[in-house]
């Protein structure tokens, strides 16, 4: 008596989490960018996004985002406005910002958006 055995495959498939749930962010825009002269408060208007839960908003003094005085924070999808102590007396500030998307421990950043100076009246 003879039995066939026949051998599964030893590959297996990954499909990560990233890949299926959080799907593609867009790149961020930024509208407007306010702030008064001695003020704390940086008010920002943004473009919103699809697929994003979050968003990630940098300030510097520079440009190039390089110095010491660049700030990263990661907010939430309704705010727009950002208390900063760090800025009170700068008189140029730029700002940039990009879209994210969490799900569990995994994250998806879309493309940071064009560097806009802050306007400080």
């Amino acid at each position: 008596m003879t039995d066939k055995v026949t051998e599964m495959p030893t590959t297996k498939t990954r499909v990560s989490i990233s890949e299926t749930s959080l799907g593609k962010v867009a790149k961020g825009k930024v509208k407007k960018a306010i702030k008064k002269k001695n003020a704390e408060k940086i008010k920002l208007t943004f473009k919103k996004l699809k697929n994003v839960t979050k968003y990630q908003i940098k300030i510097s003094s520079t440009k190039k985002f390089k110095k010491k005085k660049t700030i990263r924070r990661l907010v939430k999808k309704a705010k727009t406005s950002l208390k900063i102590k760090k800025f009170r007396k700068a008189e140029k500030l730029y700002v940039k910002v990009r879209g994210v998307n969490i799900a569990g421990k995994n994250k998806r950043y879309g493309a940071w958006s064009k560097v806009k100076r802050v306007k400080v009246k």
